[in-house]
């Protein structure tokens, strides 16, 4: 079993810019089984007014955060911060603040870490600080093959079972009693997302039509952070 992944970080100011700070790719045995989704056909549009209303360009088509309905902006004020990697024990640790790429009321802090080891799998905790309550995420990730994860409480599209190759967990924690300062007031509290799995329409490069689809880890009754944590496991 053989596992590939890779990050990045840069700006939402780059040529043929598409808005995907913090997003990447996992690999198994050669089938991309997080993907991106590339270029997508060159239209008018494409190229135009509506360019980030395209789902491969836009965050919204990438294995990132939603953060109260909210993807991220394009523009050279959106940029990856105090980015790290280092390797850790045996595992590839990639971190970078990502609040600036988000135009969100109320969003003081988000930092995502991915931590790759190729004999385990993937695992990315990301952590969000917000002035108030109220708020809502939904950790997004996209793939051509749903049929290669498998999840406790959701079932790959049209099989009706479990056929995954890697194992798919997600879990989180807030505390209503955290500040801006990092003080808190009482304990962290579990929180348990929802899980949906969606189709989407996208146009390849070659101008055919496939559908992907998008796994989304939805957290409510959030305090004023959330630790979201996701994990990937062979």
């Amino acid at each position: 079993r053989r596992l590939g992944f890779a990050a990045k970080g840069g700006s939402n100011d780059e040529p043929h810019n598409h808005n995907d700070l913090g997003s990447f790719v996992l690999v198994l045995d050669g089938i991309e089984v997080l993907c991106d989704l590339g270029a997508g056909e060159y239209t008018r549009d494409y190229f135009g007014e509506k360019r980030w209303d395209v789902f491969c360009v836009s965050s919204f088509g990438h294995s990132l955060p939603i953060i109260d309905g909210r993807g991220q902006s394009a523009g050279c004020e959106s940029r990856a911060e105090n980015a790290r990697c280092a390797i850790e024990g045996g595992s590839a640790v990639f971190s970078l603040e990502l609040s600036s790429a988000y135009r969100c009321p109320g969003l003081l802090g988000f930092r995502r870490e991915l931590s790759f080891d190729p004999t385990l799998g993937l695992s990315i905790v990301d952590e969000f600080l917000f002035s108030e309550t109220g708020h809502s995420v939904v950790e997004r990730f996209i793939t051509r093959n749903p049929e290669a994860l498998s999840l406790e409480r959701a079932r790959s599209p049209g099989t009706g079972q479990d056929s995954g190759m890697l194992r798919v967990e997600a879990s989180g924690s807030t505390n209503a009693g955290c500040a801006a300062s990092g003080q808190t007031a009482a304990g962290p509290e579990a929180v348990q997302p929802s899980i949906e799995l969606a189709a989407h329409e996208h146009r390849e490069h070659d101008g055919s039509t496939r559908l992907v689809t998008s796994l989304d880890f939805r957290y409510t009754g959030i305090g004023k952070i959330l630790r979201a944590e996701v994990s990937f496991r062979l």
